[in-house]
């Protein structure tokens, strides 16, 4: 558990760009704000995913205006992401490459 919560958000966000289906993806667009904290530290990180274009860019350090969706965690439970990253279900909704 340590190894993952050791793991810097922006490169949690770059394995999952990693895996976009860019096909799956075609004429979508995502934004999503998500906000992770530490409570034993007192701070929070900001960072931004989306989708357009068939490609997934992710930023650290802002939040868009026009995010469909914020998303918080805290430090601790965000690591839970990384499975969500390498899971996502088969199926044509998915922009999430399984393989």
């Amino acid at each position: 558990m340590d190894m993952v919560t050791s793991v810097e958000v922006p490169m949690l966000l770059d394995a999952l760009a990693l895996r976009l289906d860019p096909d799956a993806c075609t004429g979508q667009r995502l934004v999503v704000n998500l906000v992770v904290t530490d409570e034993a530290a007192g701070t929070s990180e900001h960072h931004v995913l989306w989708v357009e274009n068939s490609c997934c860019t992710t930023g650290s350090g802002t939040h868009l205006a026009e995010a469909h969706a914020t998303a918080t965690s805290s430090r601790r439970s965000s690591c839970r992401w990384r499975s969500v990253a390498w899971a996502s279900p088969r199926g044509s909704n998915s922009m999430v490459n399984p393989t």
